[in-house]
């Protein structure tokens, strides 16, 4: 009985555990994206009709109002999170000229749909830009994954808008 009972609680618990998988740090994102030296890191606000359009865009409000992020030559570097399913992804974008240039996870907190990390993913961003509020590709679906995949796309949509924001 002490078996069953064992057992029981190690199926019930371990689907509420979730590892964090950095895969790429935050820092070496930014590094990367401007290898000949990283900007300084500005933030931006957003007021809230700012949030009501982003709101209208994504379809929820996103969980701060604060925005980091690092521009240099109308390049614009975000490092975004959404939740997936249960928990936070964060995701490195990298806008220049209203496109989508590089998108790439940082650290994915899920226990599935990490597919989305791949590039074979994340090359279907890359080149998206917006056109009013939809992407001008589409992005298909993961069999698994598919809240993973929702929440990328909405981040995509998130680091255009915020671009026309940043660089005016």
């Amino acid at each position: 009985m002490k078996k069953i009972l064992l057992i029981s609680l190690i199926i019930i618990f371990s689907n509420f555990t979730f590892a964090e998988e950095i895969y790429l740090e935050p820092e070496e994102f930014i590094n990367q994206t401007f290898p000949s030296g990283a900007p300084e890191e500005d933030f931006f606000v957003l007021e809230d009709n700012e949030m009501d359009e982003v709101y209208d865009l994504i379809g929820d409000t996103y969980h701060t109002p604060l925005i980091s992020f690092w521009e240099k030559e109308g390049k614009v570097a975000y490092i975004l999170e959404m939740i997936g399913k249960h928990e936070f992804i964060t995701a490195g974008y990298v806008v220049k000229n209203n496109e989508v240039v590089d998108a790439k996870i940082l650290v994915y907190r899920e226990k599935y749909g990490w597919e989305v990390r791949f590039d074979s993913f994340l090359k279907q961003i890359r080149g998206q830009k917006l056109n009013g509020s939809k992407l001008t590709k589409g992005i298909y679906n993961i069999s698994g994954a598919t809240m993973s995949v929702d929440s990328m796309r909405e981040l995509t949509k998130l680091s255009l808008f915020l671009y026309k924001k940043v660089i005016k």
